[in-house]
């Protein structure tokens, strides 16, 4: 009976610490889409820009494919003035390696003076450790088909 117990016992705290670091690497991973949201909202191209990869990817569903920090910057620097955009990131799950996240969620893009809903669908983006800090390498915005 006592083994049983402490069985239990164990296995109750090493679950509670195992919910625990998922919990934080889930926050972790909010904080990452958070950096852009923040930059985007404020829109404040450069720091945009300075989450980005030197060789970064975004991919717009409809879009052309567009290639390099530089490229992206401009990108989102046009889509500003897009009916006074405000992007909503929500993860849903994420993936770690040894020197990249994989993030994946709910993005929503609603206009700020009349809450309208923009767009909205998944994302997806890959983060690299460059020199110990996390950039945007791999960005993906998927908006779905409309029936």
């Amino acid at each position: 009976m006592k083994n049983t117990t402490r069985l239990i016992t164990k296995s109750a705290f090493i679950l509670c610490l195992f919910f625990s670091i998922f919990v934080n690497a889930q926050d972790d991973v909010q904080k990452l889409a958070d950096k852009w949201t923040d930059a985007y909202n404020a829109f404040d191209e450069k720091a945009l820009g300075d989450l980005y990869t030197k060789n970064a990817h975004l991919y717009i569903h409809g879009s052309p494919m567009y290639i390099g920090r530089d490229v992206v910057q401009a990108f989102w620097k046009d889509d500003f003035v897009v009916e006074n955009p405000k992007t909503l990131l929500t993860v849903t799950h994420s993936v770690r390696g040894f020197d990249m996240i994989l993030v994946h969620g709910d993005y929503k893009v609603i206009d700020r003076n009349t809450a309208d809903v923009l767009g909205e669908g998944r994302f997806a983006h890959i983060w690299h450790d460059v020199d110990g800090e996390w950039k945007l390498d791999q960005d993906l915005w998927n908006q779905p088909y409309e029936e």
